[in-house]
């Protein structure tokens, strides 16, 4: 059995186990400017592209159009919870774009590589061919709900160290970020019209 412990009249979550730990958003409201801003600073300091962060284009087509698409399943009420959220993303992505110019580029720019990374492995480890739109899209499909929190952890694994807050915090700012980048087109495919 696993030790949890919580700090600053916090709650402690143990999701060492199997399934999916949902936050909820509405308590951790307060927090997550606090928690947002500071994450999105590690991502900048830490992941630097080579091209111009202002020429990305953001996408958004309609949350429930891309969760077909996309075949999500088991956290598909998540993202229509976190949906809900995105003002506050843009908001602190647009303070973190002002301390620092083309921020908000660059964290665009890292989550797309996250995917693509995780998107690359997927069809190598199935021997698909990138020129098989069909086949491409139908392993996606199949490990969009894997391919979804695989990406969520990739962009996290130097990002919250010495972020003093709570870790429900924490794991709340995550899971809008991630919320973010799936709804801009920025994790799992853009649905073809």
């Amino acid at each position: 059995m696993a030790s949890v412990r919580a700090d600053n009249d916090s709650v402690a979550v143990n999701n060492s186990g199997n399934g999916t730990v949902t936050i909820n958003m509405a308590a951790q409201l307060a927090q997550l400017p606090s928690v947002l801003t500071p994450l999105l600073l590690q991502i900048v300091q830490h992941h630097k592209p080579k091209f111009d962060p202002n020429i990305l284009l953001e996408k958004s087509p309609e949350i429930e159009e891309k969760l077909l698409f996309n075949c999500l399943n088991y956290i598909s009420d998540d993202i229509r919870r976190n949906s809900e959220f995105m003002a506050l993303v843009e908001e602190s992505l647009s303070i973190v774009d002002d301390a620092e110019p083309g921020a908000k580029g660059a964290i665009q720019w890292t989550i797309n590589k996250a995917y693509k990374s995780v998107k690359l492995r997927l069809l190598m480890q199935n021997k698909v061919s990138i020129s098989n739109k069909d086949e491409v899209q139908r392993i996606i499909s199949k490990h969009a709900d894997e391919i979804y929190l695989e990406v969520s952890e990739a962009l996290f694994s130097i990002a919250d160290i010495g972020i003093l807050c709570t870790k429900e915090s924490l794991m709340a700012a995550k899971e809008l970020l991630a919320c973010y980048g799936f709804i801009g087109c920025m994790i799992l495919e853009e649905p073809t019209k």
